[in-house]
């Protein structure tokens, strides 16, 4: 597996993660939206209990908006970030929420 890895014969998938006061947001939603129109989802993520997540997306620019479980279905808006540009078609990024 090193050496298939190592001539990227096979990758590991890149994934993003939400942290929030320091440790993984478990569960949480990730919604992304154009920048441009930022009403209208494109799409969405769930996080996995370590707080990580795999977004595949067009290349453009977005914003995302994270949503925190509060109970089980339960969910609260938390977190808007700045616009950022995708450029390799996966949104890999860490979001810190103090």
């Amino acid at each position: 597996l090193f050496v298939l890895r190592r001539f990227s014969i096979l990758k590991a998938k890149k994934k993003g993660k939400i942290i929030k006061n320091g440790l993984p947001l478990s569960f949480a939603v990730l919604r992304v939206f154009q920048a441009a129109v930022r009403d209208v989802e494109v799409a969405h993520s769930v996080a996995n209990q370590d707080g990580s997540f795999y977004r595949l997306i067009p290349n453009g620019r977005y914003i995302v908006k994270i949503d925190e479980m509060t109970a089980p279905g339960a969910y609260k808006p938390i977190f808007t970030s700045e616009s950022f540009e995708v450029k390799n078609g996966i949104i890999a990024q860490e979001f810190v929420i103090q």
